[in-house]
């Protein structure tokens, strides 16, 4: 957070569970423009026999998501000037299969398409496909599944093959209830996770 120029004085609120911290901060600077409120959220992808349900009085927690809200004033189009110089060149479309794409009965993903538009602009980076060995694909699978409800045999291929280890997503809305900026880094965490179990 530091490396930000976020201090503890930004910080507005801190709400913690297990695995998983989020803090809240205000009168932060992000891309250039000041922003109203940042939500961090953090998530401690340790992998154990018994994930996610470990007990452990301390977490490794690493930053896997912001989300960036800016006042009505802020000027967005800054913000979508910093974004490329940080990110380069906007892709036409991204899924996603996060927790609000899961079926009501956890069985299954439900893949969600976000487009781009003259008011939501789009970043990624490599697809799962690219970053995991073809010959070490189940292995991948059948841990991921462990982070992922709803992922299973049958649609791993999909997913694999659509999902991005980053994301990022930017919104011109003026609507206070819809963040502007949203950074996801969750997948690259447990990318990341999987391979160090799987290489020791």
């Amino acid at each position: 957070m530091e490396q930000m120029g976020i201090q503890e004085d930004n910080i507005a609120q801190c709400n913690e569970a297990t695995r998983t911290k989020a803090y809240v901060f205000t009168d932060v600077e992000i891309f250039g423009e000041q922003a109203a409120k940042l939500i961090c959220n953090f998530y401690d992808t340790t992998y154990t026999e018994d994930y996610p349900d470990t007990e452990n009085d301390h977490w490794d927690y690493g930053l896997v998501e912001m989300r960036v809200y800016y006042s009505d004033n802020a000027d967005k189009g800054k913000v979508l000037r910093e974004m490329k110089k940080s990110f380069g060149e906007t892709l036409p479309e991204i899924y996603y299969y996060t927790y609000g794409a899961i079926s009501e009965d956890y069985s299954s993903l439900v893949e969600k398409m976000i487009e781009e538009s003259d008011t939501v602009k789009l970043w990624g980076g490599s697809k799962l496909s690219e970053a995991i060995p073809e010959q070490m694909s189940l292995e991948y699978r059948d841990l991921w599944k462990l982070y992922n409800p709803g992922l299973n045999d049958e649609n791993w291929v999909q997913f694999q093959e659509n999902e991005r280890l980053v994301t990022a997503y930017w919104l011109d809305s003026d609507n206070d209830e819809e963040y502007n900026v949203q950074i996801d880094a969750y997948n690259l965490a447990v990318y990341n996770e999987i391979k160090g179990y799987l290489e020791d």
